[in-house]
């Protein structure tokens, strides 16, 4: 601007700030806008300079902590959290600043703090954190928001609880039904060996009596039958059944399965046919024993179906992986108007329907069984209907080959351990009868006692290559003996074989500890007690060379 001399007085600068204003404002607003939201969430929303300074906090703190906001930014970490919680949020502290320094940007972080009320007390809390960075890559600040979740931790400590005492629970009904399950065995076993001795001395003329004990024969092979699928079934839902690792023969299994149907089998007459598809192996490697009990309980469940009809036992070859066949082993049951009716669910799975509540129990935990012992061979339970409307169950099973030809030991029966001395130790009469009459026959001197106790002082006083000790006994258990025994240092060498009726994994390593050598898990046959014994017994004598 010029005076009327047209002298310069001073010079007009416009500029139109009508944008700036309009970004503070929108600026203000946004600011208001967050604030109202922090201020009224139920969560606790905070800001953290790049000091390590809290330039934040939301009123919700004052009804998680019972602090107000400007007492909860001037709290010391230490004060604001537990111990724990707080090295957790200085490790992070410490993450972000070395980020910082690296030039890189640093990570969020997600995780449950323990925070402390005002009144000492302490609640969990699930913490977001997120570093705020400018354009220069320089961090600002970090914003982070709390929220509690006590009531949440409540129920997970409460569903934790559940499970443990579920599992509490099963494992209790497991131990429970692996006692009635040993006691049904050793009561069969005792029965048997009575029986055995009791038919010789039958007579011929009299068929009446000779009927009646096969029958009851056969009743005690079907009772020792049932409890071992007992005892195994708790041992498949603990995880304690361990299968063996032998080679066989595939004709061998077909054999010990008829006359294992020959003595437990329901029905009288019905007989199994097999065949064999060409080109089908006859040398594996697994557990032919528990081949055979899987296909016994298919059997079980198909004669019921059939009533009595007859059963078919088919192998046919799936293909084969380098040294593993996968083969499938069908039975079929030919329905009759006796048996049970049989439809296909929803799932395409195979069901019996019976109208005997406890045929189709008996049905449904035979076919549990053989899946579960599909499954631990690496293989599964298959089921479909034939043309005929005829169950047709199979296992598919992936078996390792063995081209080399099976070693047959000699029976354990026909081989001798003269001078050989055993001690015997448990609280059953019946179970120290069988053993000694098992090793008996391969002349080995079986002595017997009823509890540690008497155990302790016949083997202070006798040389024994080996004993067999019961763990659960009266006056004196197993491991209390087992513990007396090893402080001796004459005895310290002895192999002590546990006698348990649980064989659970995670007691193995407490019974070695205190001086087992190894462990029998009862109910046992002869050729699982000879498995055992002749690990610890020097090399035996043949029947000829005895005679010789």
């Amino acid at each position: 601007m010029r005076d009327s001399q047209d002298e310069l007085l001073w010079i007009y600068i416009v500029k139109d700030l009508a944008d700036k204003i309009d970004a503070q404002t929108q600026l203000r607003v946004s600011e208001q806008r967050h604030r109202v939201v922090a201020d009224s969430a139920r969560d606790v929303i905070w800001s953290m300079s790049a000091l390590g300074e809290i330039t934040y906090v939301s009123p919700a703190v004052e009804k998680l902590r019972g602090v107000t906001p400007s007492e909860a930014m001037k709290m010391p970490l230490h004060e604001t959290l537990t111990p724990e919680s707080a090295e957790i949020s200085i490790a992070y502290f410490q993450q972000v600043a070395k980020a910082v320094q690296c030039g890189k940007t640093p990570e969020s972080f997600q995780g449950e703090l323990e925070y402390f009320r005002k009144d000492g007390s302490t609640f969990w809390t699930e913490c977001l954190s997120f570093p705020l960075m400018d354009a220069s890559g320089n961090l600002v600040e970090i914003v982070g928001v709390t929220r509690d979740i006590s009531e949440r931790k409540y129920y997970e400590e409460c569903l934790l609880q559940a499970r443990t005492q579920a599992e509490m629970a099963n494992t209790t009904k497991s131990r429970f039904l692996s006692q009635i399950g040993l006691a049904l065995q050793t009561s069969s076993k005792d029965f048997l060996l009575h029986l055995s001795q009791t038919e010789s001395r039958l007579s011929g003329g009299d068929e009446l009596a000779l009927q009646s004990f096969q029958k009851a024969q056969k009743s005690a092979n079907f009772l020792g039958s049932m409890s071992q699928d007992i005892l195994d079934l708790t041992r498949l839902e603990s995880g304690d059944l361990v299968l063996v690792r032998e080679a066989f023969q595939l004709s061998e299994v077909f054999k010990a399965l008829n006359l294992s149907w020959a003595h437990v089998g329901p029905v009288p007459g019905v007989s199994i046919i097999t065949n064999v598809a060409t080109g089908v192996p006859d040398h594996y490697w697994g557990d032919s024993s528990r081949l055979v009990q899987a296909m016994l309980n298919l059997l079980w469940a198909a004669v019921q179906c059939s009533g009595q009809g007859s059963l078919m036992l088919n192998v046919a070859r799936l293909e084969r992986d380098r040294d593993f066949e996968n083969l499938l082993l069908t039975v079929y049951a030919q329905p009759t108007e006796q048996g049970c009716s049989v439809q296909s669910n929803a799932d395409g799975q195979i069901q019996a329907q019976c109208g005997v509540f406890e045929q189709q129990r008996s049905i449904d935990w035979h076919l549990a069984i053989s899946k579960q012992l599909a499954l631990l061979m690496g293989g599964d339970l298959q089921s479909d209907l034939d043309a005929d409307g005829g169950p047709v169950w199979g296992l598919k099973l992936r078996l390792q080959t063995s081209d080399a030809a099976v070693d047959l030991t000699p029976d354990p029966l026909t081989r001798s351990w003269p001078g050989t001395r055993i001690l015997v130790v448990d609280d059953h009469r019946s179970i120290r009868d069988i053993v000694r009459h098992v090793l008996e026959l391969s002349q080995v001197t079986v002595d017997a006692a009823e509890n540690g106790l008497m155990a302790v002082e016949m083997l202070e006083s006798t040389v024994y290559d080996l004993v067999l000790m019961d763990l659960q006994m009266p006056v004196m258990g197993g491991m209390d003996a087992t513990r007396r025994i090893r402080k001796q240092e004459r005895l310290q060498n002895v192999p002590i074989v546990a006698l348990t009726a649980t064989g659970f994994e995670d007691e193995k390593d407490r019974w070695k500890s205190d001086g087992m050598t190894d462990y029998l898990a009862k109910p046992f046959d002869s050729e699982q007690l000879w498995t055992v014994v002749q690990r610890y017994l020097s090399a035996p004598k043949d029947a000829h060379q005895l005679k010789n």
